[in-house]
């Protein structure tokens, strides 16, 4: 794995606690309340600017770079008045940022969310999961997304086929007020899925999801 084994551990304190509150939460009100969503983003705002590398000149540079391949696209014969505009010749290969830069964590949060808003759209998924999933890849090392989309695969699997064994045997009498083992109503507006049958707990798939990989990280991290 690429992330490294001290940042995984340190990133593992505070998403522990708050994914099995989430957990709770998701399978006893079938809900991801924002205020869980903003501390985890808050936790990996705190310990992100300290543990992950940022190189301010780096990426004005390869920001800069852009922008200068873009004018330089300009139909600047047939359009004069933009020749003012004309950039220098480059002095070199654009030069990407490493991938462990912090940026990047945050390319992705745009990427998943957008995915998951579109998701949403289709009521295939709830707000509080795409808010969470979003906020979940900025923990995560964007060279470990072949990794990460496994555990969250079998993440998301597991939790289901433990909510379909709960419901379907005497363990749902243990928390028999529990939402996660309730069918949903195609009367609720907020029903995500629509009709009578069973959703997949989201929120508990990608909270396990979350602890599972800094959890391996911190074992087999760089």
């Amino acid at each position: 794995m690429h992330i490294e084994a001290t940042t995984a551990l340190w990133f593992l304190i505070p998403a522990l606690p708050i994914c099995v509150y989430t957990f709770y939460v998701d399978m006893k009100h079938k809900r991801i309340s924002n205020l869980t969503v903003w501390v985890l983003f808050a936790s990996f705002l705190v310990l992100g600017v300290a543990l992950l590398p940022f190189d301010g000149a780096l990426w004005m540079s390869y920001f800069g770079g852009i922008w200068d391949n873009l004018l330089r696209k300009l139909p600047y014969d047939t359009l004069t008045w933009l020749e003012p505009l004309r950039p220098a010749p480059a002095d070199g290969p654009l030069v990407k940022p490493p991938a462990d830069q912090i940026p990047w964590r945050f390319y992705n949060y745009v990427i998943v969310f957008v995915v998951g808003f579109l998701f949403w759209m289709l009521r295939q998924m709830g707000a509080g999961d795409v808010k969470l999933a979003a906020v979940m890849v900025l923990f995560m090392d964007p060279r470990d997304a072949g990794t990460v989309m496994w555990i969250c695969f079998a993440a998301i699997l597991a939790a289901t086929a433990t909510t379909l064994l709960i419901r379907h045997t005497p363990l749902h009498r243990l928390a028999p007020e529990w939402a996660a083992w309730r069918q949903t109503s195609m009367d609720d507006p907020n029903t995500v899925g629509g009709g009578q049958r069973l959703t997949v707990p989201m929120g508990t798939g990608f909270g396990v999801t979350l602890c599972a990989y800094l959890a391996l990280g911190a074992l087999y991290g760089a």
